[in-house]
């Protein structure tokens, strides 16, 4: 199976929906900030770190029992809380 099959983004909810018939029984969810590291990094970095994780650990978990999804939550500058 290819490996986009597993994450929800590249999938239609028909393809989802034949998924979930076919055995598909868990959702690994990765959660990760959207905030600044300085002028070297991008600002998803820790996004793409936990995406990356949650791809591994579906791909170990077996491609069929599973699928995965990204959280990106933009943190907000302290700062900027007035």
């Amino acid at each position: 199976m290819p490996e986009d099959t597993v994450r929800l983004k590249h999938l239609t909810w028909t393809e989802i929906d034949v998924a979930v018939a076919d055995g598909t029984d868990t959702v690994v969810v990765a959660v990760g900030s959207v905030e600044q590291h300085g002028p070297h990094l991008p600002l998803i970095v820790d996004s793409l770190a936990g995406d990356e994780l949650a791809r591994r650990i579906a791909k170990r978990l077996g491609d069929r029992s599973n699928m995965v999804t990204g959280i990106h939550q933009l943190s907000p500058r302290l700062d900027a809380i007035s």
